[in-house]
């Protein structure tokens, strides 16, 4: 039962840069949407999301300061002109880039995962709970050790995770989520961030992962059900970088738990492009920014 613990703990796991918009600019629309303007700098331009990588992303979350400047905003001063100047932890920023994302397009194929487990807050309220949580340190090995990615099917909307078990070898990836080697179902939806809920998110649901599968898909009743309702409860909840890197964040009944980071390997599935649709709601104030109107996101998000 411990080691099962582990697993399930290890699943949860599971720089500022230009803008391409000024939102500093723009007095009219920093008073009519103030959350969003002062959250960094606007939506990511693409150069500044092609810098990044997953292992930048885990060693910058793990920081307790970060120096990063940004333009003034509604709330700083009045037609304040000058950068801010502000020392924050790595979780903060990752809240900051996480909250300039959408969801891009629904993700095919396995990622690569890598834990990002804050030093400042994240664990701390999952155990506020009464759920027993290690140390970070000894979580961050465990999760590193246990858990290593998840496969997405598209079709499906379901998803299993890479879990390294005794026993179990893994000298090949897998090519779709009917390998018996994956463990933890969920399902995928769109649906309201718990973090952000002006836009959605792409939803990794355990609570009817067993329950509710796919036909011809088989899941192992005597270890799945520790991420699912009579579990952990867990709800991980994911938005993308740029195609090929998602940022997300694990939730453990209701609480979070800490971010990851998923990284497309290629040859698994579908290649992510630049050119697909968002498949969920960009929310009201993005949709204004961008023109964008319902049709122009993927079917799965209508």
């Amino acid at each position: 039962m411990k080691n099962a613990l582990f697993v399930t703990l290890a699943l949860t796991a599971s720089s500022v840069f230009a803008a391409d918009f000024d939102y500093t600019a723009d007095r009219e629309f920093q008073i009519k949407y103030p959350d969003l303007a002062c959250v960094d700098t606007g939506p990511l331009a693409r150069e500044e999301a092609e810098a990044m990588t997953a292992a930048k992303l885990q060693e910058m979350g793990r920081k307790d300061k970060i120096e990063v400047k940004r333009g003034p905003c509604f709330g700083d001063a009045k037609n304040a002109t000058a950068d801010v100047e502000q020392t924050i932890t790595g979780s903060e920023y990752l809240d900051r880039l996480y909250a300039r994302l959408t969801s891009g397009p629904i993700p095919h194929g396995f990622y690569n995962g890598k834990v990002i487990i804050s030093r400042d807050r994240g664990i701390k309220s999952v155990a506020e709970l009464g759920v027993w949580m290690p140390k970070e340190d000894k979580i961050e090995k465990i999760a590193e050790r246990m858990w290593s990615g998840k496969y997405f099917d598209r079709d499906k909307m379901y998803l299993k995770n890479r879990i390294n078990l005794d026993g179990v070898s893994w000298n090949s990836l897998p090519k779709n989520i009917e390998d018996k080697r994956m463990k933890f179902p969920a399902k995928l939806y769109c649906g309201q961030s718990l973090f952000d809920s002006r836009r959605e998110s792409l939803v990794i649901d355990y609570k009817y992962g067993i329950e509710d599968r796919p036909e011809g898909v088989e899941t192992d009743k005597t270890i799945d059900w520790l991420a699912g309702k009579k579990g952990l409860a867990v709800r991980d909840e994911v938005r993308m970088i740029r195609p090929g890197l998602l940022l997300g964040r694990a939730y453990m009944h209701g609480a979070f738990g800490l971010y990851f980071v998923l990284e497309y390997a290629p040859g698994t599935g579908k290649d992510p492009s630049w050119d697909e649709p968002d498949a969920c709601w960009i929310g009201h104030q993005r949709q204004i920014l961008t023109k964008k109107k319902p049709s122009d996101y993927s079917p799965r998000g209508i």
